[in-house]
């Protein structure tokens, strides 16, 4: 019973990391160039991978260095009486060395999957660029300038009938100037300037 109970929740923390690269890929294409995932996407990306990361380095705890017959987890640590009766049993060492064993494999996990992502999403991007991109002149609209001080092109563009409207770095350009823009007809809101 304990070992599916622990496959259970391995389980669920794999699945938080999957749906933070599900989150952290629906938020890039959708805010401005100033901030990578905007303010939500951040959010709501930092739990989930956080929140999976955690729960893998408890349960890998569980497995390894905690004695059948005891359970340590997130909530084990916000109670007492637990943590005394626990310190009681296998030792302050042994505790210590979880709590280590926790702290080393969070980190790896939460680095090496955010590292992953981003560089997953960024060759999603040269891909469906370089397999599907459509070549296009738009004309800036606009210029303005995010919280960061970043010059940003505010122009719209057409696909299948439907209009996007994008902003993206502005460089050497000019309020009225034709540029050429090259995005994705997979997924049109990947784009970049030619």
């Amino acid at each position: 019973m304990k070992i599916l109970k622990n496959t259970i929740i391995l389980i669920i923390g794999v699945l938080l990391i999957i749906c933070s690269y599900y989150i952290a890929d629906s938020f890039k294409w959708r805010v401005d160039y100033g901030e990578y995932l905007g303010f939500k996407g951040n959010i709501i990306y930092l739990f989930t991978c956080g929140l999976g990361s955690l729960i893998i380095a408890y349960q890998i705890a569980n497995i390894f260095i905690i004695p059948k017959g005891y359970h340590f987890n997130i909530l084990t640590k916000l109670d007492k009486v637990k943590i005394e009766k626990l310190n009681e049993e296998l030792g302050e060492s042994k505790l210590k060395q979880v709590e280590i064993l926790n702290s080393i494999i969070f980190f790896i996990l939460f680095f090496t999957t955010t590292t992953f992502i981003f560089k997953s999403l960024n060759s999603t991007e040269y891909n469906h660029l370089k397999n599907y991109g459509i070549e296009s002149i738009i004309e800036i609209r606009r210029i303005t300038k995010t919280s960061r001080g970043f010059r940003l092109a505010y122009f719209r563009y057409n696909h299948n009938g439907n209009i996007y409207f994008k902003e993206l770095p502005l460089g050497n350009m000019n309020k009225g100037d034709k540029v050429k823009v090259i995005f994705s007809s997979k997924r049109p809101e990947i784009i970049k300037w030619k």
